[in-house]
């Protein structure tokens, strides 16, 4: 009967399997690991302490930990199905092109809170016009005058304290409502179509570059172009905006004309990423085109995903998102950069 050698890759004793056993579930001599007719598996880099763990491909959409520090590696427990804002598990929310996401809850909320405090501040700037008035009045003859007859409910003394608590009050309220805006700003970042605070966002551009094209100096009908466009994994990432004047952000776009406006409308880039995280979530395979930037073309790939990942770049401070899963062209692990893809389909 022919026969084959097959190297265990827990202990590396190299073990002679017939052929006609090669399908079913052999044990390695030496350690007892199984060696072949085993369930496929993919090797998963622990995220929080870098420990390398080895999940079987029927385990990759279970909650698996890490041998070494107990957290939470695949499964819809994955650091990066944890809502950003609370933490709690979130296989459905807002998704962010840097593969975490976000409870539609959990920001409406941050948002509202954003609005009431903004709202308050109004309201405490208009008790103070109000008493301004009022201790205005209280300054007039007339007024000092028909005081003499009937003395008024407060002092102008107490006017003016009132006035510099309802300041202190401002100022603490103007405190909450920089931290919340920096944590909204924080996940607007990474949204995937245009934020909620793009104005604001031109304004940060034009206070920290100057209110000109960056490209030929212009001063002349000035739009934000994004530098890694979103539909490539861009982010809103004030390193990844620029001025540019309505010419050169046409050129930069071969040409298309642009009204200045902007759209939330889904992006491919977007949509990809929610496909991905649906695959991720029912335990679903995906198929895809990718082309490496060494390759001349397209190749077909299937893949079981397991995790969304962003790659830190090695030349500069910038990242790519990327899935990370058992690829059935290489029968191992793969990374691959999701604004390489084309085509993608769960299957």
């Amino acid at each position: 009967m022919s026969s084959t050698i097959i190297t265990c890759k827990f202990c590396g004793t190299k073990n002679r399997i017939p052929l006609d056993r090669i399908g079913q579930r052999a044990k390695c001599g030496s350690c007892g690991q199984f060696i072949s007719g085993e369930m496929p598996s993919t090797i998963i880099t622990c995220k929080f302490c870098g420990t390398k763990n080895r999940i079987p491909l029927d385990r990759i959409n279970q909650r698996a930990k890490c041998g070494s520090c107990g957290q939470f590696i695949s499964g819809t427990a994955g650091s990066s199905d944890l809502c950003s804002l609370c933490q709690g598990n979130a296989s459905k929310g807002v998704h962010l092109s840097n593969g975490r996401i976000v409870h539609e809850s959990c920001l409406k909320s941050l948002q509202d809170r954003k609005e009431e405090i903004e709202a308050k501040i109004i309201g405490k700037q208009r008790e103070i016009n109000h008493i301004q008035q009022e201790i205005e009045k209280r300054n007039s003859i007339a007024f000092k005058v028909k005081s003499l007859f009937s003395k008024p409910l407060s002092e102008v003394k107490e006017l003016h304290d009132s006035i510099s608590q309802i300041r202190s009050d401002i100022e603490g309220l103007s405190s909450q409502l920089t931290r919340t805006k920096q944590k909204l700003f924080s996940i607007y970042d990474f949204f995937l179509s245009y934020p909620p605070d793009w104005d604001e966002r031109r304004g940060l551009l034009v206070s920290t570059k100057g209110n000109h094209c960056s490209n030929c100096g212009s001063a002349s009908r000035l739009h934000v172009h994004h530098i890694k466009p979103l539909s490539k994994g861009g982010s809103n990432e004030l390193s990844n905006l620029e001025l540019l004047c309505e010419t050169c952000h046409s050129d930069e776009h071969g040409g298309k004309e642009f009204s200045g406006e902007f759209s939330h409308n889904e992006t491919a880039f977007s949509k990809r990423v929610q496909d991905i995280r649906y695959a991720i979530n029912d335990g679903k395979r995906i198929k895809f085109e990718y082309r490496k930037p060494t390759d001349k073309c397209f190749k077909q790939r299937t893949l079981h995903p397991a995790m969304l990942i962003d790659v830190k770049h090695h030349r500069d401070s910038g990242s790519t998102l990327c899935v990370r899963g058992y690829c059935e062209l290489r029968n191992t692990e793969r990374t691959f950069a999701l604004k390489r893809m084309k085509g993608l389909k769960v299957l």
